[in-house]
C-alpha cells in the first residue's frame, strides 16, 4: 500500500509550462505537507515521444491540453477539466477594445503557440470554414513566453482560458471571446497501467 506520509519517491510528471504554471504550484504545497519525502521532477510533453516515455519508464505521468495521440490498452487516460479559448491583447497597443470584432481579429498579427511545425492552428481550420486568413507574426512553442509578447506588441493571441486570465490579471491586459467558433479544449491525464 503507498502511503503518502511515509513514501520516499520521485514522481516523474510531463507537462507543458501553462499547466506547470497554473497547477504546479497548488499541487507543490500540498505535497510538502502531506508527503514530504515525495519529490516532483517536472519534463516536457514532446507529444511525439509520449507513449514511448511512459512504455520506457521516463515519466510516470503526463497532463496535457487536447487529446494525446494513439494509445494502447495499457495507456490510461482520465479527463480533468476542459477549457475555452479567449483572445488576449494589449488593447492600448492594438487600438481595441474588448469584445474584439471579426473584422479586427483578422487585420492583426498575431501569435500562435504550437509544438507542432508549421503557423496553423485551431483558429486557421475555423477561420478557413469561413473563407478567412490570419497573419501569424510570430510562433512559438512556448506558453509562457506570449503574454509578456502580447503585452509590448501590437499583436493578439488566441489561448486557452485559465492562463489567458492569470496573465490578463497579472498584466493588465484585455479578454475577449474569439470571434469565430472554436471547441473547448480538454486538459486529460495520461500515465502507464503498470
Amino acid at each position: 500500500a503507498f502511503d503518502p506520509r511515509t513514501a520516499e519517491r520521485t514522481f516523474r510528471v510531463g507537462l507543458p509550462d501553462s499547466v506547470e504554471v497554473l497547477a504546479v504550484p497548488a499541487l507543490l504545497a500540498h505535497v510538502c505537507e502531506a508527503a514530504p519525502g515525495v519529490r516532483l521532477r517536472v519534463h516536457t510533453v514532446d507529444p511525439s515521444r509520449l507513449l514511448d516515455d511512459l512504455d520506457a519508464d521516463r515519466l510516470d505521468l503526463a497532463v496535457g491540453f487536447a487529446a494525446f495521440p494513439g494509445g494502447q490498452a495499457h495507456h490510461k487516460r482520465r479527463l480533468l477539466a476542459t477549457d475555452a479559448y479567449v483572445c488576449l491583447f494589449n488593447a492600448q497597443r492594438v487600438g481595441v477594445s474588448p469584445p474584439i470584432s471579426l473584422d479586427d481579429y483578422v487585420r492583426l498579427p498575431h501569435v500562435l503557440t504550437s509544438m507542432r511545425p508549421g503557423e496553423r492552428g485551431v483558429v486557421d481550420d475555423a477561420l478557413a470554414k469561413l473563407g478567412l486568413k490570419r497573419t501569424v507574426a510570430l510562433t512559438t512553442p512556448r506558453f509562457l513566453a506570449v503574454p509578456f509578447l502580447v503585452a509590448r506588441a501590437p499583436v493578439v493571441t488566441t489561448m486557452h482560458g485559465r492562463l489567458a486570465r492569470f496573465f490578463a490579471e497579472e498584466l493588465g491586459l484585455s479578454l475577449s471571446p474569439p470571434p469565430v467558433e472554436l471547441a473547448e479544449v480538454p486538459v486529460s491525464l495520461l500515465w502507464h497501467a503498470s
